[in-house]
């Protein structure tokens, strides 16, 4: 009699232990087909692909970071800063007609352009920025023109 109930305790455990293996394969069977995307592929196969899909991405990386340098480059010299301020500076003719124009690049090299408009005409002038400064003198508005260009104001 002792030994039914062995026996059936035994076949009890077997039981239970059988049905946490079917649990376990059955997860570990998802996790395989998520990895293998429900091909019926070797673990080989799909580490070659993974290889393969590394180089491609690896040459096209490559390729990108060459086109940034080479925009990078290209922009550099090109207008990113820019300083704007509008004016009267005769009294006697009405609205801010005149006015200021900083244009710099990212080393802040570039110009400042005025025009100054009055009843008899309108006149412009451009001085060369090198660095952020000058060597010929600036007007006031000029000066607030390259200082807003330059981020100072």
């Amino acid at each position: 009699m002792v030994l039914v109930w062995i026996s059936l305790a035994l076949g009890v455990v077997a039981f239970v232990l059988a049905l946490w293996l079917t649990i376990r394969f059955r997860a570990l069977r998802a996790k395989q087909n998520e990895i293998f995307e429900g091909k019926s592929e070797t673990v080989e196969d799909v580490l070659l692909n993974h290889s393969r899909q590394l180089r491609t991405m690896k040459a096209e990386f490559e390729r990108l970071s060459a086109y940034s340098q080479e925009t990078r480059g290209m922009s550099e010299p090109s207008i990113q800063k820019v300083g704007l301020v509008r004016f009267n500076p005769f009294g006697d003719t009405g609205g801010d007609q005149s006015f200021a124009i900083a244009l710099l690049d990212v080393h802040n090299n570039g110009f400042v352009i005025s025009s100054l408009h009055g009843r008899g005409g309108t006149r412009m002038y451009a001085k060369k920025v090198d660095k952020g400064t000058s060597a010929h003198h600036l007007s006031e508005d000029e000066k607030k023109a390259l200082a807003q260009a330059l981020g100072t104001k």
